[in-house]
């Protein structure tokens, strides 16, 4: 007789960390707002352009990253969450930050280099750590929605991603300002389109490594070499966040390559994680006399096909779905 593990914890909102980072996110989006206000009060037909395009970007972008989880989508709260930490408080702090980091680089390298410079030595810092501080603050609010590596790096690239949204949308406006206002909303347009071009290598895919690494830090701290992980890899964010930036090789060969080496970088942790996650996952099963295969979606069809009706097909989903879930759950705290 095969006996199943207890139900898995599940996330209890804690009252006065929720109340903290509420006003947390209060601030950083009223610098955001109090940033840019008076831009779209100037352009608001450029602005409403870039708003409408990012949120169809961002709508593409939420469908495709909940389904970086495997067997069972990305709980939609802690999704939610993160990419709207990312969305606004996020990018208000790192505009403060950012500001503040450039002056500092002008005066320690002289106003030629350190305008050269600045992107590449502030953002990788501050941008990166408060990326996944959405992530670190769900998971103290939300225990225990970050079980381990594979959920830091959805959640991740949710608060990356959110990031990079609002960010084209500030580019798009400041693409109407640099023309004056003369500019029509088709300036806007091309050039958020050029922005998508670059978007599979940008802030999501260093927030998916930083976060993997955040994941490591809170959820397998007590294992060996997991600190060491947690931190190599939040600095593998921070590295290619620089390289992406650096004014050395803009174009070209060169220009390419910092154009996919995130992209290329951020697929290989996720690919050993996913396959890590199966093993684990096919483990499970086997040992509760479950059949591995369930684990591929076109053996799961054919289960549920070969019921004599529909109402035993649906009974058969149920039981799919529950068992998924009870598998991803373990998959997700064991690797």
């Amino acid at each position: 007789m095969t006996t199943h593990p207890g139900p898995a914890p599940t996330a209890r909102p804690r009252g006065a960390v929720l109340l903290a980072v509420a006003v947390i996110a209060a601030v950083g989006t009223a610098l955001l707002a109090r940033t840019f206000a008076r831009s779209v009060i100037v352009f608001p037909s450029q602005t409403l352009t870039a708003i409408a395009v990012c949120a169809v970007f961002a709508a593409i972008g939420w469908w495709l990253l909940r389904r970086l989880n495997p067997l069972v989508p990305a709980d939609r709260r802690s999704a939610a969450a993160c990419l709207a930490w990312g969305l606004l408080p996020a990018t208000g702090f790192a505009v403060l930050a950012n500001g503040g980091l450039t002056s500092i680089w002008s005066r320690v390298l002289g106003l030629e280099t350190g305008s050269a410079w600045r992107d590449a030595l502030s953002a990788p810092v501050n941008e990166e750590l408060l990326k996944i501080a959405g992530v670190l603050l769900l998971a103290l609010a939300l225990a225990p929605r970050v079980r381990g590596p594979l959920d830091g790096f959805v959640l991740g690239a949710f608060a990356g991603f959110g990031f990079q949204v609002t960010e084209n949308v500030i580019y798009g406006i400041q693409s109407a300002e640099a023309t004056g206002g003369t500019g029509t909303t088709t300036t806007v347009v091309t050039f958020l389109y050029e922005r998508f071009l670059t978007a599979l290598s940008s802030h999501w895919a260093m927030s998916a490594l930083a976060g993997t690494g955040l994941g490591y830090l809170i959820a397998r701290r007590a294992q060996r070499w997991a600190v060491v992980r947690g931190v190599a890899l939040i600095a593998l964010a921070m590295a290619l966040h620089l390289f992406f930036d650096s004014p050395l090789i803009a174009t070209g060969p060169g220009g390419t390559l910092r154009a996919l080496l995130a992209f290329v970088v951020a697929m290989a942790v996720y690919l050993s994680l996913r396959h890590r996650f199966r093993r684990a996952a096919a483990d499970h099963l086997r040992a509760h006399g479950h059949d591995p295969g369930l684990l591929r979606r076109r053996t799961r069809r054919k289960a549920r096909r070969a019921q004599p009706d529909r109402a035993a097909r649906r009974r058969t989903g149920e039981q799919q779905r529950h068992l998924l879930t009870e598998t991803a759950e373990y998959a997700h705290r064991t690797t």
